[in-house]
C-alpha cells in the first residue's frame, strides 16, 4: 500500500515529462568564459541543485529541459538572478548585457544587497520575449525576485526588525503584499481562443503568483522575528545575571498566530523557488521561535535522524515533506560535512521511499563518494601523525619543526574548496620530495569535531602532520601570517 501511495505522489505532481521548455538567450559583450547556473522544475518540484550552461563564444545560449505543467526557473549569471515562468512546450528568449554587470570595487562589495542586485538586473536585462513575457517582465522588475535565498533576506526583514509594534509590522507586510498582488491582477496573460480552459489557466497562474508573494513575505516576517530575537539575546547577554529565556510576549504571539493561520492562506507550490525557501523558514521558526539561534549540542547524526527520517513536518503534506528532505540531503551530501554511515542509510531510505524521484540522479556521484568515505572509515591509515599537544601560540607550534622545511595547509572539514584541493595532493608529491618538505595540516574545526576531523584525514588519505587549533590559537596564527582571518584554504611555505 505504501508503494502505491508513493507512486501516486509523483502522478499527482505535474511532472510526467512529455514536453520541453526551451530558453534561448543572447549575452551582449560576453567575456567568453562565464557560465550560467540555473535551478529548474523537475517533476513539479524545484531542484535544490543548480545545473550549468556555457554560452557560445558569441554569447548565445540554449537551455532545454523536459517539463509538464506550470513551472519556474531561476537563472544566475555573474551572481545576478533572473526568474522565468513557463508551461509545457514554452519558449522564452532573453537578452542581457554583461557590460552592465561590470561593477566598481565599491559596488562589488555591496552586490549582495538586494536593491543593488535588483538595479544591476534591471540595467543588464535588455529584452525578454516569448511565452508569458509579461509575467517574466514582472518577475524581473520586482525587488522580491532579486533575492536568491531565505538566508539573504535581511534587507527587507530589517523593516520588520525595526517595527516598534506588531501593528506596524503587519502594516508593512500587508502593504508589500498588496502592492504586488495589485500588479498581478493587472498582468496581461496569453489568451488562446481555441482553448476552453484558458480562463481556468489564467486563474491558476494568478493564484500561483499571489501564493509566491505570500510565502516570500511570510519568510520575511519570520526572518524579522529572528533578528528581533537575536538583538534581545545580544543585549541580555551583556548582563550575566539575566536569564535569556524571556521574549516579548506580543511578538511571540505574532509568530504563534502566523504559524496557526498560514495553512489557510498558503498553498503547496513546490514548483516555486520562494516556496522552497519558505519551507526552510517555517520549519525553523516552528521549532525555535521561542529560542532563536539556539546552541546546537546534538551530534550531527541526530540531526540526520530528525530531518531525513522525519515522517511529518509543520507543512503537513507529502510533497512538502519530500522537498524538505531533498533540501537537507543536498546540504549534507554536497558539503560532505561529515562521513556518516547514518547519512548513507538515510539516503538509501529516501531512494527506497521515492523510487520514481528523478532528483536523486544528480546526487549519484556524491552518494558514491559517501559510500567510499564510509568504507575508508573502517580501514587503517598509518601515514598521518596526529599532534595532540595543545599549543598556546603559532610560533610555539612551528618550533616543533625546527630545522625542517615545512609546507602548511590550513583547512577545515566544513570547507568544500579545501576538500576539493585534496584531490590534487598527489601532484605535489614530486615537489615535496624534491625539496624535502614535511606537510603540516592545521585544522580550524570546532574542538568537539575530533572524530569528524580524524575521519576526514583517513578518507582523504592526508599523509603528514596534523594539528587542531582553538579560537585563541586561530587569532594568534592569523596575527602572524596576515591576511583575512578565517579565509581558507590557506597555504604557507
Amino acid at each position: 500500500m505504501r508503494s502505491i501511495l508513493l507512486a501516486l505522489l509523483f502522478i499527482s505532481i505535474p511532472g510526467i515529462c512529455n514536453s520541453s521548455v526551451i530558453i534561448k538567450g543572447k549575452i551582449q559583450n560576453y567575456d567568453g568564459a562565464s557560465k550560467i547556473y540555473y535551478y529548474r522544475t523537475l517533476q513539479g518540484i524545484m531542484t535544490s541543485y543548480w545545473e550549468e550552461a556555457l554560452p557560445n563564444s558569441n554569447g548565445s545560449f540554449t537551455i532545454k529541459f523536459e517539463n509538464e505543467g506550470l513551472g519556474t526557473c531561476v537563472l544566475s549569471f555573474k551572481k545576478i538572478s533572473f526568474r522565468l515562468l513557463f508551461d509545457k512546450d514554452s519558449e522564452i528568449f532573453l537578452e542581457l548585457d554583461q557590460n552592465n554587470m561590470n561593477l566598481t570595487h565599491e559596488l562589488e562589495r555591496k552586490r549582495n544587497q538586494f536593491h543593488i542586485r535588483d538595479s544591476i538586473r534591471n540595467e543588464s536585462l535588455l529584452k525578454i520575449d516569448g511565452d508569458y513575457s509579461e509575467v517574466n517582465y514582472y518577475y524581473n522588475h520586482t525587488q522580491r525576485t532579486a533575492y536568491f535565498g531565505a538566508r539573504a533576506m535581511n534587507g527587507i526583514s530589517t523593516l520588520i526588525y525595526h517595527a516598534a509594534y506588531p501593528e506596524v509590522a503587519h502594516f508593512i507586510i500587508d502593504s508589500l503584499i498588496n502592492k504586488e498582488t495589485d500588479i498581478i491582477s493587472l498582468l496581461s496573460l496569453p489568451i488562446d481562443q481555441e482553448d476552453k480552459s484558458t480562463d481556468l489557466k489564467q486563474t491558476q497562474i494568478r493564484k500561483f503568483l499571489r501564493n509566491e508573494v505570500k510565502v516570500f513575505y511570510g519568510s520575511i516576517f519570520l526572518k524579522g522575528m529572528q533578528l528581533k530575537r537575536r538583538k534581545q539575546i545580544n543585549e541580555m547577554s551583556k548582563d550575566p545575571m539575566t536569564t535569556i529565556d524571556i521574549y516579548n510576549p506580543g511578538w511571540e504571539k505574532e509568530v504563534e498566530t502566523y504559524l496557526d493561520e498560514f495553512r489557510v492562506s498558503i498553498e503547496v507550490s513546490a514548483n516555486s523557488w520562494d516556496y522552497l525557501q519558505f519551507i526552510e523558514s517555517i520549519e525553523y521558526s516552528a521549532a525555535f521561535y521561542k529560542q532563536y539561534f539556539p546552541e546546537q549540542t546534538n551530534p550531527p547524526d541526530e540531526y540526520i535522524n530528525d530531518i531525513l527520517f522525519a515522517e511529518s513536518i509543520y507543512m503537513d503534506d507529502s510533497v512538502s515533506l519530500l522537498v524538505y528532505k531533498l533540501q537537507y540531503m543536498q546540504i549534507y551530501l554536497l558539503n560532505q560535512l561529515f562521513y556518516s554511515p547514518i547519512l548513507l542509510d538515510a539516503v538509501y531510505e529516501l531512494q527506497r521511499q521515492y523510487p520514481d524521484c528523478e532528483h536523486f540522479d544528480y546526487y549519484i556521484p556524491y552518494i558514491e563518494k559517501l559510500k567510499a568515505s564510509v568504507k575508508a572509515r573502517g580501514e587503517n591509515f598509518d601515514e598521518a601523525v596526529l599532534i595532540r599537544k595543545k599549543y598556546s601560540s603559532f610560533r610555539d607550534l612551528i618550533k616543533y619543526f625546527y630545522g625542517q622545511n615545512l609546507l602548511i595547509d590550513i583547512w577545515a572539514t566544513w570547507c568544500r574548496p579545501c576538500i576539493e584541493d585534496f584531490e590534487y595532493k598527489d601532484r605535489l608529491t614530486p615537489f615535496t620530495e624534491r625539496r624535502k618538505l614535511n606537510i603540516l595540516y592545521v585544522s580550524i574545526d570546532k574542538i568537539e569535531w575530533e572524530d569528524r576531523w580524524e575521519q576526514s584525514i583517513k578518507y582523504n588519505q592526508l599523509a603528514g602532520y596534523h594539528v587542531r587549533v582553538n579560537k585563541d590559537m586561530i587569532d594568534d596564527m592569523w596575527s602572524v601570517i596576515g591576511g583575512e582571518k578565517g579565509t581558507i584554504p590557506r597555504y604557507l611555505l
